[in-house]
């Protein structure tokens, strides 16, 4: 049995099936692939709960199976961002480099830092 894709019924006569494996065209990538990402939290409203934080971790670390991924700058200001930010940046890391900046040309200037160094 294949490890990839995916398993449907395919129809061979009226009253038979068989199961058909497919193989998608596309290949998946997590978050973007290995561009570089600025995630801009200062004018944030936070509804998120501590369970909500987690869990969106977990999903980006579940991402690691598509290593290599592309930096993060993450730009945050108001207490709670930076406490949410941080906690995400621990479940999320990886291989990829991942910083908080409180300010927005400082997350710029080291994204272009890590592109020319690619």
């Amino acid at each position: 049995m294949p490890a990839t894709g995916w398993y449907d019924w395919q129809k061979i006569s009226a009253k038979a099936k068989r199961p058909y494996h497919f193989t998608p065209k596309a290949t998946p990538f997590a978050f973007g692939g290995v561009y570089p990402k600025l995630i801009d939290t200062r004018e944030a409203v936070h509804y998120f709960s501590d369970d909500d934080i987690m869990t969106l971790g977990a999903r980006a670390q579940a991402y690691a199976f598509y290593d290599p991924r592309g930096p993060v700058a993450i730009v945050a200001t108001s207490l709670k961002s930076i406490e949410y930010m941080n906690r995400f940046m621990n479940l999320a890391a990886g291989e990829r480099p991942i910083r908080l900046f409180v300010a927005v040309e400082q997350a710029r200037t080291w994204l272009h830092q890590l592109k020319r160094g690619m």
